[in-house]
């Protein structure tokens, strides 16, 4: 397209067309200020607001279920044949050498407001669709979080199990996120707090159910003295 304009004197395009070396220079440039900046630009504030009521709202309607929901996910998981279909029942009784017994169904297993916050995600009813909306809200607590502490993607990842603290001083709840962060320390890992709002504690508190779940299936003990067990 720029040999196309080249081709045409500026009279014809009402400009003229930087040559090889100008654009060089301009890509110079580019990379040098890029590479200055410390931040993202900002989100705009319209954009930024509809974000934070949209994770307000899917953290709502999970809080609405979760404890279904884990309860479900908790018992799927104890036997390879619960809420399954009755021939993938058969299949993987026969393939482990087990006792064909007879085991709800997902339909039967799930209870409607399950079923209903699976459908409305749009995923299928059945195990996997279980397994695809927990994944999900693991990311939208992510983003929650991301959102009221200003935490770096890595950062959450890193979250030990009990990173959150809620204290009362003067009348006034606080709510504190502690965790380690490279950011400023030559890579080196540093432990340091960050400040979260109520919406940033439930979301925690959320990941947290959902860890004691996953922590429960494996039979591990979270070390909640030393921190050293994540919540994602």
């Amino acid at each position: 397209m720029i040999e196309r304009f080249k081709m045409m004197n500026p009279l014809q395009l009402g400009f003229s067309v930087m040559d090889k070396k100008v654009r060089k220079s301009v890509k110079a440039r580019r990379k040098l200020y890029r590479a200055s900046l410390n931040q993202h630009p900002p989100m705009p504030t319209r954009i930024y607001g509809y974000l934070i009521q949209s994770l307000n709202n899917l953290l709502s309607q999970w809080l609405c279920v979760s404890n279904e929901m884990l309860e479900l996910a908790r018992k799927c998981s104890s036997d390879p044949r619960f809420a399954r279909t009755r021939d993938q029942q058969t299949f993987i009784s026969r393939k482990l050498g087990i006792s064909d017994e007879r085991m709800p169904e997902f339909q039967d297993a799930a209870s409607n407001s399950c079923m209903e916050y699976i459908v409305a995600r749009g995923r299928a009813a059945n195990v996997i669709g279980l397994s695809s909306v927990i994944s999900e809200f693991q990311k939208i607590a992510q983003l929650i979080v991301q959102t009221f502490t200003g935490m770096r993607e890595d950062e959450v990842r890193c979250l030990p199990y009990g990173c959150c603290e809620k204290y009362t001083i003067a009348g006034r709840v606080h709510y504190i996120v502690n965790g380690p962060t490279t950011k400023l320390n030559g890579g080196l890992p540093k432990r340091v707090k960050w400040v979260t709002n109520e919406q940033g504690y439930k979301a925690l508190q959320a990941v947290q159910a959902l860890a004691d779940v996953i922590y429960g299936i494996y039979k591990v003990n979270p070390n909640l003295t030393q921190g050293n067990s994540n919540c994602y």
